[in-house]
């Protein structure tokens, strides 16, 4: 689109970037003296910054809802310290960057000042042309979910129950589980289970494409109402429906390949549902069209170009190592 883009680490910014581009995006900032520091050279040379969040960082009223403290890998009192990092560094920006309409309220609750804009996550063209180099394999129905980290074993007691009931009712139905999950797996029949390490994004097409259906459960709290839909999109890019849970994001979607599931029975309709329409070809074409003209990173990159050219003069902010940060 004739801009110059670059990735690198807080810890590896340098000066001599700064010369070089127009427009800082700082990835889920967290208060500290670099991040400070880093601002204030950038301010002070006149560039635009942004902070961008694709997850609720930042509110630690919500702390006992994360991933984490439902684990029970962390308490609420340290996750809550840790939130209040990340929500020390929002306040150093004056426009922000989301991934969800969800999020973008959360920071607007915790930062009234700030311009939010709703940038959704999408999936790169290059991804996806590298994906329909891998054939489908799908031949019996398979189930697949995809929690790649441990993180998702609560979201997965959503429909626990539901799979097993269904797998043990069709008996030809596979369920692969792609990722670390821990989960009661005594209640499922093991001759129909397929479990697979973490793969490489760029190989994720492959597993992806072997299913009949893709599956995204997620719990009710503040945490996954925020979470992006994008488990839809890289399942239908490939013509492979999804079964999800209602979170907002996912409801943006209208498209007749998405079932959102409310409750058990749902889970269960709609997993019914998907024995029967494997190899339908026109569904298959439907849903990559959508997908292709909806779900684009390109598409995305086109709203934040927007939000960039509005010129939003960041706040200025005076550095030292003793006191937190004042507009100057």
């Amino acid at each position: 689109m004739g801009y110059i883009a670059d990735i690198c680490t807080l810890r590896s910014f340098s000066k001599r970037y700064i010369d070089l581009y127009d427009v800082f995006i700082f990835s889920r900032p967290r208060y500290g003296r670099k991040l400070l520091k880093t601002i204030n050279t950038l301010s002070q040379a006149g560039k635009q910054i942004l902070a961008d969040y694709d997850d609720l960082l930042f509110d630690p009223e919500l702390s006992e809802h994360a991933p984490h403290v439902l684990m029970g890998l962390a308490s609420p009192h340290v996750i809550a310290a840790r939130f209040s990092e990340y929500q020390r560094a929002l306040h150093l920006f004056s426009t922000v960057l989301v991934a969800t309409q969800p999020l973008a309220d959360a920071v607007s609750k915790v930062h009234p000042k700030a311009r939010v804009y709703v940038i959704h996550n999408g999936l790169s063209q290059q991804w996806v042309d590298h994906g329909q180099r891998f054939p489908s394999t799908e031949t019996s129905p398979v189930i697949g979910y995809f929690p790649g980290t441990r993180s998702h074993n609560h979201d997965f007691e959503v429909i626990e129950k539901s799979l097993s009931w269904h797998l043990h009712r069709h008996p030809h139905t596979r369920l692969m589980i792609v990722g670390s999950l821990d989960f009661n797996i005594q209640i499922f029949p093991k001759r129909q289970l397929m479990r697979h390490t973490g793969v490489e994004y760029e190989h994720l097409p492959a597993l992806i494409k072997a299913c009949t259906v893709t599956l995204a459960p997620l719990a009710d709290n503040p945490f996954n109402q925020c979470k992006s839909g994008l488990k839809f999109f890289e399942s239908a890019i490939f013509g492979i429906p999804v079964i999800s849970s209602p979170i907002p994001d996912m409801q943006r979607f209208k498209c007749s390949r998405i079932r959102l599931a409310e409750d058990h029975a749902d889970w269960l309709n709609y997993l019914q549902s998907a024995e029967h329409s494997h190899h339908n070809t026109d569904r298959e074409q439907q849903i990559k069209q959508y997908a292709q003209n909806n779900c684009m990173s390109m598409q995305q990159t086109r709203q934040l170009l927007l939000a960039i050219q509005k010129k939003i003069s960041p706040f200025q902010y005076e550095y030292t190592h003793t006191s937190r940060p004042r507009a100057a």
